[in-house]
């Protein structure tokens, strides 16, 4: 109880909860069991005392939460602007990726402070490895997107110098030398040899991520409590060789977890299991058992102490959530499964399946919540993937120690433990390709299922003297009963409105309509990466989609095949149902244009081609399709063959105009007259949003989508000029995020931004 009031305290210090609100209900709390007068004395005392210590913690947690804010903002880098110029020495922490890389900066910061921060490099650039020295000139970017921008910025660079060897002192020398060993040894897995025991996941390729993810075992990649016990056990039981007492080799095993867990960086579950190790080795030494629901929370307790943050971040959530699921569940699990498959024989497979079940319960809410989606063979997949990994562990571990005294025989370990480790992502890729590997869940779905749950609960618990039958129908009925009103409450949100979300997908274009019933259509797919690197701007449209309950896209329409507008329609149309695809019919033999095509072929999605004069009506919405005509040439710029649609619901007028140049929209303006919503063409390129057009159209609302700091210097300054000059309000996704316009039959909207602090642009540009 302890633990929850001061997670209560910092959650809703950190949350930005006003102090005196925070104390009204405390005190609340405090005063309301007291009055009734019927209570004995000393029960009201005792409650009293009970409820000021549970406040005490209350508002310790605040405190705590709060100091920690504050130290947060004195981050040296907080007081670094956009387009600082920095010149700075340091250690290369990881070998570049992405054109990034992450260093630790030991000279050049203001008031000499030392942190890690990440490090952008010209493509060309290849000499700054891990564990190099070097130094680096370049301007400072904030983040615009992060709460703290400063501190989730990066160096814009390229490096002036660097010194040959290793610079990196310390454990960050360590880790580097460490992790060159392990490619040296594990040269075919040497990515998930790094993740499973340095926790560096930082070089595991994007799909075998997915497949975990998919799987359900994404948290046997992760440095967990599983992985300390293995590495305790390892210690235990080699100190116990070597002679020392069952008590020294706790004490000293607890020692040498804390060594493993200060060297790999001290990821949350894994500071989690070392104090909880520690509890039990000094609960050894003293001779007293250890209360393992008592250990969990003064571990929650104690790190809370040290870093408030913790409580926000999904690995802390997760690591304890597990844990106290194992703590609450496991024992009660195994006893029931005990009646079922009686005999020590079953005594292993019951013990997994307790906890397998029992983790994998208490935190799928959490990792829906995060993440949008839940495993349904998350618990066979752990069961079958977890004495895998409880086997290559120590074999990894073994490998590397012979690997120093006798090469050749490591490296013949190793070959063996690499074998383990194919046929663990083997297992795994086999999991998630299943058909009903992974259920989407967005938020609204999950509170509900948990309401579900507790009305099932409540009503399993009243019938319990009424027998086994009464019990199961309450809660069948309960669960039943709360779901069904999921899709009632979704109509009743949506009703009467339509919904345009111009999506933040960096420089491109990805727009999603929802009908007042809840049917979608994607405007655009948003920009991809080559395939060595994934597509996380697909990826992101999936999950904001999924987010927003969107299960099916009734068409999604790609307004030409350039690839900052179509790169991520593969994983969308792998992600979705789609009834249909269309294009303006002038496909490009590009690698994203075909990976489309294939990936429309195989689901399967109908593809034609769109004209001017088509139409698509749903639920009382229409897109009219003003452009490309028919007529358009087949050698012309892509750009100029560019879908253009008007939006019309009610009184509600859109226009979306992809990439189209000034001369297609000259001739469509004045068809369309004035609208409320313009979705910026080309992203403000000067090619397009000329003085006429914006004249005839006077929009009340301009969405330029934008990357920030793109290379192309979109929105040109002469087009912002004008789209301000002639609409009512203008906003810029690389500033405010995505936007989010609700619209209504008879013409009233309201317009939200993802960045609610955000500033409009201002009327007049400095110098005018």
């Amino acid at each position: 109880m302890l633990g929850g009031a001061y997670a209560v305290g910092v959650a809703a210090t950190l949350g930005g909860a006003h102090p005196v609100v925070l104390a009204s209900a405390a005190l609340a709390a405090l005063l309301v069991p007291v009055f009734p007068s019927w209570r004995p004395a000393a029960a009201r005392h005792a409650g009293v005392a009970s409820r000021l210590i549970v406040l005490s913690a209350l508002f310790a947690g605040a405190a705590q939460a709060g100091a920690h804010r504050q130290a947060t903002a004195r981050d040296c880098r907080s007081s670094l602007r956009e387009g600082t110029r920095l010149d700075l020495r340091g250690v290369v922490l990881a070998d570049p990726r992405w054109g990034r890389i992450r260093v630790h900066v030991e000279a050049g910061l203001p008031d000499r402070c030392r942190v890690e921060m990440r490090v952008r490099l010209p493509r060309e650039s290849d000499v700054a490895v891990a564990g190099a020295s070097i130094r680096a000139a370049g301007v400072w970017r904030a983040d615009p997107r992060s709460k703290v921008p400063a501190r989730a910025g990066e160096l814009e660079a390229r490096v002036v110098e660097r010194w040959s060897g290793s610079g990196a002192r310390g454990l960050a020398g360590w880790r580097i030398g460490v992790a060159r060993r392990v490619e040296e040894i594990f040269p075919r897995h040497a990515a998930l040899v790094s993740a499973l025991v340095l926790a560096r996941k930082e070089g595991l390729d994007v799909d075998v991520r997915e497949d975990f993810a998919r799987s359900g075992t994404a948290h046997l990649l992760a440095i967990s409590g599983f992985h300390v016990a293995v590495v305790a056990g390892l210690l235990l039981a080699a100190l116990r060789v070597v002679g020392l007492g069952r008590r020294t080799a706790s004490g000293t095993a607890a020692l040498g977890v804390w060594g493993y867990v200060a060297f790999i960086g001290a990821p949350d579950a894994a500071v989690r299991a070392a104090v909880l190790l520690s509890f039990i080795a000094v609960g050894r030494c003293l001779g007293r058992p250890v209360h393992s629901g008592g250990a969990l929370s003064t571990a929650f307790l104690v790190l809370l102490s040290f870093d408030p943050g913790a409580l926000l971040r999904p690995g802390f959530q997760l690591s304890f959530a597990g844990a106290a699921g194992l703590v609450v569940g496991a024992r009660k699990l195994e006893a029931r499964l005990g009646r079922w498959c009686p005999g020590r024989g079953w005594a292993p497979a019951r013990s997994a399946v307790a906890a397998g079940v029992s983790a994998t319960l208490a935190t799928m809410p959490i990792a829906a919540w995060h993440f949008d989606r839940v495993s349904l063979v998350g618990i066979p997949a752990t069961l079958v993937g977890t004495p895998l990994v409880a086997a290559v562990i120590p074999g990894i571990f073994s490998s590397f120690a012979l690997h120093l005294v006798w090469p050749a025989a490591g490296t013949f370990l190793a070959g063996g433990v690499e074998v383990v480790l194919g046929v663990l992502i083997s297992v795994m890729k086999a999991a998630a390709s299943l058909p009903f590997a992974v259920v989407h869940a967005d938020r609204g779905t999950l509170l509900a299922a948990l309401a579900g749950v507790g009305v099932a609960r409540t009503l399993v618990l009243g019938a319990r003297p009424l027998g086994i039958r009464y019990r199961v129908a309450g809660a069948v009925l309960g669960i039943a009963a709360v779901m069904a009103t999921v899709p009632v409450v979704r109509g009743v949100v949506s009703s009467g409105s339509v919904e345009v979300r111009i999506l933040d997908v960096g420089q491109g274009d990805a727009i999603a309509v929802r009908s007042p019933a809840g049917r979608w259509v994607l405007v655009d797919a948003g920009p991809g990466l080559p395939q060595n690197r994934g597509d996380p701007y697909g990826l992101q449209v999936v999950r904001t989609l999924r987010r927003a309950g969107g299960r099916r896209l009734e068409m999604l329409i790609l307004t030409h095949p350039d690839l900052d507008h179509i790169g991520g329609s593969a994983p969308i149309l792998q992600a979705f149902e789609v009834a249909s695809v269309g294009d303006p019919g002038r496909g490009r033999g590009t690698e994203p244009y075909l990976h489309a095509l294939r990936a429309a072929t195989e689901e399967p999605a109908q593809w034609f081609a769109l004209k001017r004069g088509d139409r698509l009506e749903f639920d009382g919405v229409t897109l009219d399709v003003l452009h490309p005509a028919v007529e358009t040439p087949s050698d012309v710029d892509p750009n100029d063959t560019s879908v253009v649609l008007l939006l019309r619901y009610g009184l509600f007028t859109a226009l979306l105009t992809g990439d189209a140049p000034a001369r297609v929209e000259e001739a469509i303006g004045a068809d369309v007259g004035p609208v409320d919503l313009l979705k910026v063409a080309h992203h403000g390129s000067r090619t397009s949003s000329s003085e006429s057009f914006l004249q005839e159209i006077r929009p009340s609302l301009s969405v330029i989508s934008a990357g920030s700091r793109n290379r192309y210097g979109h929105p040109h300054p002469e087009v912002e000029k004008r789209i301000l000059l002639y609409s009512g309000q203008t906003l810029r996704t690389d500033r405010v995020g995505a936007v989010q316009v609700v619209a209504r039959r008879d013409g009233t909207w309201e317009v939200e931004a993802e960045r609610e602090d955000f500033l409009p642009i201002p009327a007049k540009f400095p110098g005018d």
